[in-house]
């Protein structure tokens, strides 16, 4: 962490006598750790992404000359990393963006199928309200007007008479309830 935040490079030229050094990497590794290099992990400028530890250089000790080969690895390192991460967001952009306008294309239709329905229910309104004002409606006004011929003819008994009169009253019930629904189903 100390390289990370300092952003300097560090060589320890004897890692076992150096207390940040962890022994179970030398154990995990198989090998045993002489020397080191820490460098930051960054682009030529600004701050670092991670660090690069290497460990004991083949022949003879890690040196300046590492150093520099290192840095120009890290800095390359560094910006096929931010790169990478580039390419990353701006696919995951574009995706965003697909989403979107597929979103959108799918509330346009929405919206276009709810309207549509609007209208088909307004239509299938208008045409039950002229089926029931034009065919039911109809029917009842001239079943009225028979029982009022009816109830002209000489000689009915009270009794006739009486139903007669009541069947008046459901006509009369029928047609102001057809005209309350067609006005219901087809308001003006």
């Amino acid at each position: 962490g100390a390289v990370f935040q300092s952003r300097k490079v560090e060589i320890v030229a004897d890692a076992q006598k150096d207390p940040r050094h962890f022994a179970e990497i030398d154990l995990a590794c198989g090998s045993v750790t002489r020397d080191m290099i820490t460098i930051p992990l960054k682009k030529w400028t600004g701050n670092p992404i991670g660090v690069v530890q290497v460990m004991n250089k083949r022949d003879g000790q890690l040196d300046e000359e590492d150093v520099r080969i290192l840095t120009i690895t890290c800095a390359l390192s560094a910006m096929a990393i931010e790169q990478a991460r580039l390419f990353e967001h701006t696919k995951r952009a574009e995706l965003a963006q697909e989403r979107t306008k597929a979103l959108t294309q799918f509330q346009a239709r929405l919206r276009a199928l709810a309207t549509e329905l609007n209208l088909t229910e307004q239509r299938e309104r208008r045409h039950l309200a002229t089926e029931l004002h034009d065919h039911l409606g109809q029917m009842l006004v001239v079943g009225k007007m028979k029982l009022s011929r009816a109830r002209q003819l000489p000689g009915l008994v009270p009794k006739c008479q009486g139903l007669l009169n009541e069947v008046d009253q459901v006509l009369t019930q029928s047609i102001t309830y057809t005209r309350t629904l067609v006005a219901d189903l087809a308001p003006l």
